[in-house]
């Protein structure tokens, strides 16, 4: 079996190499970390070592190593593998100075209040405050069960996944230099009313004296508008006007009422739920309610309602 041939590269981040040593060797601080990279022609994956023992889960042409230990690399190509690399040793450094971060994620939604059915934009924004860069960083945005994954909008950094069945969007931004920000947008659709609260968390493997910042949450009121097709003001306490459960919620709005030939009988701004037919005929009648939403649109919605007089019985 004809083996293939294997250059093994090393390159450091946020360390330093050593000179004189017998094999390469790459010294690193607290929160280093060293990349190595392995290519062989016509490779179709690598075969990761550490201590002589396999490195589960990582068949890529580069590992990035926090550990100290021994590494080597197999390359693997339709049956046939390499010989073993020659090894490189990680050293940490006990007396290094420790690379700290400060990472701070922020929480946006796109609504504070938003219909059944509706969408909602969430941000996500990480910014890196420490010192020093912030490296293999995890950003999870766990989903509650109101709310449906959609999709991710726009660019971003690193890579982004979804689980639908443990609703979390798992995010690794690439690495963030000191003072430097990342943002992620993703839009999702409301299943259920009530107050929907979307949490989201950072960590990464460099020491955070800070973690009272490592966390956000964005809150928003979901409503079903309920609106009635049938009232009867007659003066027993139920259905006495029609009344459009959730319209409170929103700050501005416009209903208007026609008869059954399209001639308008009643129009109010800001509706408050105190029509109660006046003093027109028991009928039929047709609304439409103009609701203002967040982003200065109005939503529209049409029916009907029907205006029942029947007398109070004794």
């Amino acid at each position: 079996m004809k083996k293939a041939f294997l250059i093994f590269l090393f390159f450091v981040d946020l360390a330093f190499n050593s000179h004189g040593q017998s094999r390469p060797t790459a010294h690193l601080v607290q929160g280093g970390s060293v990349t190595l990279h392995a290519h062989a022609e016509g490779a179709l994956s690598f075969l990761w070592f550490k201590d002589n023992e396999p490195v589960n889960g990582f068949y890529e042409e580069k590992l990035v190593v926090r550990e100290a230990g021994i590494y080597t690399v197999i390359a693997l190509n339709d049956g046939c593998e390499s010989e073993i690399s020659d090894p490189v040793e990680v050293v940490i450094e006990p007396n290094g100075p420790v690379k700290q971060v400060d990472m701070q994620i922020a929480k946006s939604a796109s609504r504070s209040i938003a219909l059944l059915g509706a969408t909602i934009d969430y941000q996500l924004v990480v910014v890196n405050k420490g010192p020093d860069t912030a490296t293999n960083l995890t950003v999870r945005d766990v989903l509650p069960p109101a709310l449906e994954f959609n999709e991710i909008l726009g660019a971003y950094s690193g890579t982004a996944s979804y689980s639908a069945s443990s609703h979390e969007l798992v995010w690794k931004p690439d690495s963030l230099p000191a003072g430097e920000s990342s943002e992620l947008r993703i839009r999702t659709q409301v299943k259920q009313e009530g107050r929907v609260e979307n949490y989201a968390e950072v960590e990464t493997t460099q020491p955070d004296p800070d973690i009272g910042n490592n966390t956000a949450t964005a809150s928003t009121d979901v409503v079903a508008l309920r609106i009635p097709n049938a009232f009867s003001p007659n003066g027993d306490g139920l259905n006495d006007v029609f009344e459009i459960i959730g319209l409170a919620l929103f700050e501005e709005n416009e209903l208007f009422i026609f008869n059954r030939w399209g001639t308008e009988v009643y129009r109010m701004k800001d509706y408050r739920n105190t029509w109660d037919g006046g003093t027109l005929n028991e009928g039929t009648y047709y609304y439409v309610l103009r609701i203002k939403m967040e982003n200065g649109k109005m939503e529209t919605f049409k029916g009907y309602v029907t205006l029942i007089k029947q007398q109070r019985s004794f």
